[in-house]
């Protein structure tokens, strides 16, 4: 399966949820805290969480050169596309948490 990306990372650390897991920040996520840091095209992959598997990776230890965010982390979202649509993941403490549904409930 090929997929498009983009990461989004908090662009002011002082927001009481950055580097906090899915249930500290659940209730206080906003969109409006995040910056989009990082867009690629494409990028193959079995699975969603293997594609995210491989972006953590990525992004920890073989940051692109036009990368200009930080390492990714926990409070990071990835959004990734495909011929279905796209789907949100936050980068929670010990695994990737499909976010998709309950930013759609905010709306």
């Amino acid at each position: 399966m090929n997929y498009a990306y983009l990461i989004y990372q908090i662009k002011d650390m002082k927001t009481d949820y950055a580097f906090m897991g899915w249930n500290f920040a659940k209730d206080r996520i906003n969109l409006m805290d995040y910056d989009g840091v990082y867009y690629e095209r494409s990028i193959d992959g079995e699975n969603p969480i293997a594609v995210l598997e491989n972006l953590f990776e990525k992004f920890n230890i073989n940051h692109p050169d036009d990368f200009k965010g930080h390492s990714m982390s926990v409070s990071d979202i990835v959004v990734l596309f495909d011929d279905n649509g796209c789907k949100w993941y936050y980068c929670d403490s010990f695994c990737w948490r499909d976010i998709t549904d309950d930013l759609r409930k905010r709306r």
